[in-house]
């Protein structure tokens, strides 16, 4: 797969939401709203993951390609983030400071 990619630590949903706090205009909010497509492709890749099983993807992929992908998936934080307040549906001056 070639040398590994440099890139900064991923933004944790909380993270996603406060640049949205400070910065609440219709192009951040575009961008969030691709930000959460792809993490909604992510958990949904995760749930294949699952469902093939570590012995069948591993064997069913060239050497290291399937620990390099369970590696990166599991870096993930789109899939071990609690829910913000605005995704439980509180918004901003519900939240508690």
């Amino acid at each position: 797969m070639g040398r590994a990619h440099r890139h900064r630590a991923p933004l944790t949903a909380e993270e996603l939401a406060q640049i949205y706090d400070e910065n609440p205009t219709p192009v951040v909010q575009r961008l969030l709203w691709e930000i959460h497509r792809l993490r909604s492709s992510i958990q949904r890749i995760s749930h294949v993951r699952d469902a093939i099983g570590t012995s069948v993807g591993r064997a069913n992929t060239p050497g290291g390609v399937w620990d390099l992908f369970e590696q990166e998936l599991n870096a993930e934080p789109c899939l071990t983030d609690p829910l913000t307040p605005r995704q439980m549906g509180k918004s901003a001056p519900d939240r508690e400071r």
